[in-house]
């Protein structure tokens, strides 16, 4: 009998789909928190015009940016709400 529940295609699609409503879920969660990157940039002057750097001068930067939603006007409760009736109906 167990070797017949595990063989059931029908019994895995069943798992695999509740197991990726539970995954949209949490990703769908994800979105009331805040987001973090991190931003680089480099800059290299190799031009011989006028410019305000000098020839073959050089810069770059590094930053860590932090996003806090304010307001979707519902877009992300609406999307969270989606995902959890989706994952009952699986």
């Amino acid at each position: 009998m167990q070797m017949a529940l595990r063989q059931n295609l029908s019994l895995i699609s069943s798992r695999l789909a509740a197991d990726i409503a539970r995954e949209n879920v949490r990703l769908a969660e994800g979105g009331h928190g805040p987001s973090v990157r991190v931003i680089a940039n480099h800059f290299r002057n190799t031009a011989n015009g006028e410019s305000q750097f000098p020839a073959g001068s050089s810069a770059g930067g590094i930053g860590l940016q932090v996003t806090f939603l304010l307001f979707s006007g519902g877009a992300v409760s609406s999307k969270f709400r989606q995902a959890v009736y989706l994952q009952r109906a699986a």
